[in-house]
């Protein structure tokens, strides 16, 4: 019987093999034979794609040996822990980078992002120190079109109006500095179709008037106060997480033609809100954040009626899990519930 020769396996089976080694023995492995090599190679591209970096030393020196070779095939970083190893390996070798998400425990994420002129999106952990560099930073990425920043800095939310080609930007978890004049983010940023804020509270200042955001497709809002709101033509998904001072019914329905997806909460016009939903043209899905004690099972038929006829389906969200097991037994009672699904409210 002839013996099978390493250097015969197809690449599928070379790829399973590496997978099965540690880091010294795949080096080793990789060094022995030219076609071993290559084979080793066209592994790490397709490993390391995403990479995701670690305090593990004997993983950063395996690393920083590859990398040298498939660098070029990284197309996203993660680096969540605060470990930042290799910079200079990082910056040479992996020059098609598209995504970093990183963890700002130092200043040197600000002086390796201008770096890597590839990036288009850029998701931060943010600390009180570090929003003198932040903008300056992201300003010399020329195809930044995404940004996420977590733990952002309300009092320099106006310092994002000079990323003028982001199509997508999220807020996420304001640090309760101050309101955030919605404005100084849509009036300048006439590319962006998504945009995601979570903070304490959102008004509209000084632009204002005239202002139309005629980009926005997706609006997504967690925020316990609202003053004012401005129009966005082409809103499509709307998510609402807020207080119920803002009269919530009344702005949406202004995009009742072209809505296709809500989530919405707090709800106080209960009959405006069937009023609304049968105004929708192109709704095709709904969830809603309910008291259900508050609602009679009128109501509730009422709700699913229009639900049925002008969604298809209808997911309601509860406090508790106690409310979610009687919110179904109510609705067992009522024609065509079976559209319905009832979660626990997770956010």
């Amino acid at each position: 019987m002839e013996t099978a020769n390493i250097t015969s396996f197809p690449q599928e089976i070379l790829d399973l093999l590496f997978e099965s080694l540690d880091y010294q023995d795949r080096l080793s492995l990789a060094q022995s034979n030219h076609y071993i090599g290559e084979s080793f190679a066209s592994f790490c591209k397709r490993e390391l794609k995403d990479l995701e970096l670690t305090e593990c030393k004997t993983e950063n020196d395996y690393l920083s040996r590859v990398l040298p070779i498939c660098g070029s095939a990284v197309m996203s970083i993660t680096a969540e822990d605060g470990s930042y190893p290799m910079l200079q390996i990082l910056e040479r070798y992996c020059t098609n980078v598209k995504s970093v998400v990183l963890k700002a425990r130092s200043l040197w994420p600000f002086y390796f992002i201008p770096n890597m002129k590839s990036l288009t999106s850029v998701q931060l952990w943010m600390r009180r120190d570090e929003d003198d560099f932040l903008y300056p930073a992201l300003q010399e990425l020329p195809h930044l079109t995404n940004l996420h920043l977590l733990d952002f800095s309300e009092k320099n939310v106006h310092k994002v109006q000079r990323l003028v080609n982001l199509e997508r930007l999220s807020l996420e978890r304001g640090r309760k500095e101050c309101p955030v004049d919605i404005m100084q983010i849509c009036h300048f940023l006439k590319k962006l179709d998504y945009l995601f804020i979570e903070c304490d509270e959102i008004f509209c200042g000084t632009y204002s008037q005239g202002s139309t955001c005629s980009a926005l497709e997706e609006f997504e809002l967690i925020v316990k106060k609202v003053t004012d709101l401005p129009f966005f033509p082409n809103l499509r998904k709307v998510f609402v997480l807020s207080d119920k001072s803002f009269n919530w019914i009344k702005w949406i329905t202004k995009y009742t033609e072209k809505l296709e997806s809500l989530y919405i909460s707090n709800i106080t016009d209960n009959i405006g809100l069937l009023d609304m939903l049968e105004s929708c043209k192109v709704l095709h899905y709904l969830a809603i954040f309910i008291e259900s004690t508050k609602l009679s099972n009128e109501y509730l038929t009422y709700l699913v009626d229009v639900a049925r006829r002008k969604v298809g389906s209808l997911s309601l969200e509860v406090k508790t899990k106690e409310e979610v097991d009687n919110l179904k037994k109510r609705l067992a009672d009522i024609p065509n519930s079976a559209i319905c699904k009832v979660y626990k409210h997770s956010v």
